[in-house]
C-alpha cells in the first residue's frame, strides 16, 4: 500500500550540515548518503529523475539534492508512514529515511 508524504518539513531538509549516517533522519540527508555511499546508483537516479547526465566530479549534491526532494514530494509516495519511511523520488527509486 502506498501513502501520501504527509510530513513536516523537517521530514524533509535538514538544518545544517550534512551527516554521514546509517539512519538518515530527513531527506534530504539521506539523499546526501545515497550519494556518499552509493555514487553510481545516485547517478543512474539523477539522470532518471532530472534527465541530468553527470560525471562524478562535475557537480555539488547541494546543487542536485534540492531538486530530487521537489521531485520527491512531487511524486508524494512512501511506502508506510513508520520509521523507517521508505520514499520514493519516482517509481524505480527510493530511500529510507529514519
Amino acid at each position: 500500500m502506498a501513502y501520501d508524504l504527509s510530513f513536516s518539513n523537517d521530514f524533509f531538509y535538514n538544518e545544517g550540515e550534512y551527516n554521514i549516517t546509517d539512519k538518515p533522519e530527513n531527506l534530504e540527508n539521506a539523499l546526501y548518503n545515497m550519494h556518499i555511499n552509493n555514487k553510481h546508483v545516485f547517478n543512474a537516479m539523477v539522470k532518471e529523475v532530472l534527465g541530468y547526465k553527470i560525471h562524478l566530479l562535475s557537480y555539488l549534491p547541494d546543487n542536485i539534492i534540492p531538486e530530487l526532494i521537489d521531485k520527491a514530494i512531487e511524486y508524494n509516495t512512501c511506502a508506510n508512514l513508520s520509521s523507517p519511511v521508505k520514499v520514493y523520488i519516482n517509481e524505480n527509486y527510493s530511500v529510507f529515511v529514519y
